[in-house]
């Protein structure tokens, strides 16, 4: 597994292949003249209104999955706990369980994913621009 990663404006580490949300999710629709910004200029809570999703659905309709659509964009954490078996927790309405402390942290829940195979992957990092994140190597 191989990821790319980017920070927040509120630090929170992502995973995204682009340096922007332009191609891959619906920034156009959701924060418009802002689908060229970076992804740093935005705070997690604000991608967590992105759909990263459904433009692969449009795009590749032979491959497309209904289960795509409305996803939510990948924070780091997300990533190991998924490689350990679990998955996001999610509100009855399917929106994401975590909280925010007064520090401005956000603490993210997840649980047992009951289709877990019980295989787990190696995880290679890059950061692709490591100027840019100088306090994480």
């Amino acid at each position: 597994m191989e990821l790319d990663v980017h920070r927040t404006k509120d630090s929170v580490l992502v995973i995204m292949h682009d340096k922007t949300f332009k191609r891959t999710t619906n920034v156009a629709e959701v924060f418009p003249g802002r689908e060229g910004d970076p992804i740093g200029t935005f705070t997690w809570e604000e991608i967590m209104q992105l759909d990263n999703g459904s433009a692969f659905n449009k795009k590749n309709p032979d491959q497309a999955r209904q289960s795509f659509e409305g996803q939510n964009v990948l924070t780091f954490e997300d990533v190991f706990r998924i490689a350990e078996g679990k998955r996001i927790k999610r509100n009855p309405d399917g929106s994401r369980v975590f909280t925010k402390d007064e520090t401005g942290n956000y603490h993210f829940e997840y649980e047992a994913d009951p289709a877990d195979n019980g295989h787990r992957p190696g995880v290679y990092i890059e950061f692709k621009i490591p100027d840019e994140y100088p306090l994480i190597e």
